[in-house]
């Protein structure tokens, strides 16, 4: 196995055993997992007195039961942390966060990540914009599908917010995606139609990557990964610039599962085994994308696009756990 790929989840692994020590009470380890890996991301490793510093900022500044102490919180002081001013980040957080208050009614966690995707990529400014072309595009969308509405889709629609195009033309290109998708895959459900998403943000051709996509999942079947058709599902739209064939793919996806399976955090993570075949796409998504895809999604959205797959996995995790509790 490429050593960068061994390296990586050694890296996330170490991070993941620190940042579990700073964190006794989060019910769900992908949370950890996510927050790990962007440590490894920018080559830093969670500092125990920055975090306390960070959780001070964030106990000052917001109530008990305010959303940035919610199902986000994991994730908002782990940039926190990350930043070189702490306390300036969380304020471009909560600015980011209030502009989109203001032109859309999602889930407060939701609205949470979004603002922490927004100060991701510098445009901090613009959130009111992209929060009311945001809603302009879901309006367009539920003309067909009802269920776009759903809150754990909005960072997704953030990201095609980005785009210059006219929502109307966003909205058609979203649909033919997702009938060819329902085609190639030979299934629908909503999870097809987040992917379909996904596929739009990247910025590329999505009609070819939605048959790049089909390819790959009928190799990963014949290859013996059973990907999941839910909640992970939409990760797949990742390997869609990957230049790998379609078996190569497979082969990675199957070792890095094998490899990670007994590593602390990883075997318990999520949905077991299904949670870490998404890993493994987004660790080849990272770590192989700018070799193959040069002229296509910047790094930071590809990085927006893991961290926003893997969070609404953790949220809907989370929110399973409380109402059983």
């Amino acid at each position: 196995m490429d050593t960068r790929i061994t390296e990586r989840c050694d890296l996330i692994e170490e991070n993941y055993l620190l940042l579990s020590k700073m964190f006794m009470a989060v019910p769900d380890m992908l949370t950890l997992i996510v927050a790990a890996d962007s440590f490894a991301d920018r080559g830093k490793t969670p500092d125990k007195e920055k975090m306390e510093e960070c959780k001070k900022i964030l106990k000052k500044n917001t109530g008990l039961f305010s959303a940035f102490r919610g199902e986000a919180e994991v994730t908002l002081l782990s940039k926190m942390a990350m930043s070189e001013d702490p306390e300036a980040y969380f304020k471009d957080v909560v600015e980011a966060y209030d502009n989109l208050k203001k032109a859309s009614s999602v889930n407060e966690s939701e609205r949470v990540i979004a603002a922490i995707m927004i100060c991701g990529m510098n445009k901090v400014k613009e959130a009111g914009a992209l929060g009311e072309k945001a809603s302009e595009i879901i309006n367009f969308l539920k003309k067909n599908h009802r269920f776009v509405a759903h809150e754990f889709e909005y960072g997704y629609i953030i990201l095609l917010a980005l785009s210059d195009r006219k929502v109307e033309d966003i909205a058609d290109s979203v649909e033919r995606n997702y009938h060819t998708l329902v085609d190639k895959l030979g299934f629908h459900n909503g999870s097809v139609y987040r992917l379909a998403l996904v596929l739009e943000a990247r910025g590329k051709n999505s009609t070819e990557d939605c048959e790049r996509i089909g390819i790959i999942y009928r190799a990963m079947l014949d290859n013996g990964v059973k990907y999941d058709k839910e909640l992970e599902l939409p990760s797949l739209g990742l390997l869609a610039g990957l230049g790998m064939n379609e078996n190569e793919i497979a082969m990675h996806i199957n070792d890095i599962e094998e490899y990670t399976k007994n590593k602390k955090g990883f075997k318990s993570v999520g949905n077991g085994k299904a949670s870490r075949y998404m890993i493994a796409v987004m660790l080849l998504a990272k770590l192989f994308a700018s070799d193959s895809d040069t002229e296509g999604i910047e790094d930071h959205i590809t990085i927006t696009l893991v961290e926003e797959i893997m969070l609404m996995l953790a949220l809907i995790n989370i929110c399973i756990i409380c109402s059983i509790i």
